[in-house]
């Protein structure tokens, strides 16, 4: 499989993930998050979806990457994540 394509698969599963969270916790945005006592700096509402979409897009191509180098440097990368002891 190309780089690139599992670049496209963690991000398409990253942006599912995003998607799934947002519907689970959408009832909760009407109801539950304006009773908050927010802070004078807190972002405008309308700039939390194309922030959250950019950093799940980001979490799939770093995923993506990261799944590409398992085929050519599986050690390092499992040493990384913590799956072999660091010697």
């Amino acid at each position: 499989m190309s780089k690139s394509l599992k670049i496209v698969i963690a991000v398409i599963i990253c942006l599912a993930i995003g998607y799934g969270s947002g519907i689970a916790t959408q009832s909760s945005i009407t109801t539950w998050y304006p009773t908050l006592n927010k802070p004078f700096f807190n972002p405008p509402n309308w700039l939390f979806a194309p922030v959250w979409t950019i950093l799940y897009v980001m979490m799939g191509v770093s995923a993506g990457l990261v799944w590409s180098k398992m085929e050519v440097i599986p050690l390092l990368v499992k040493k990384h994540f913590g799956f072999l002891p660091f010697n």
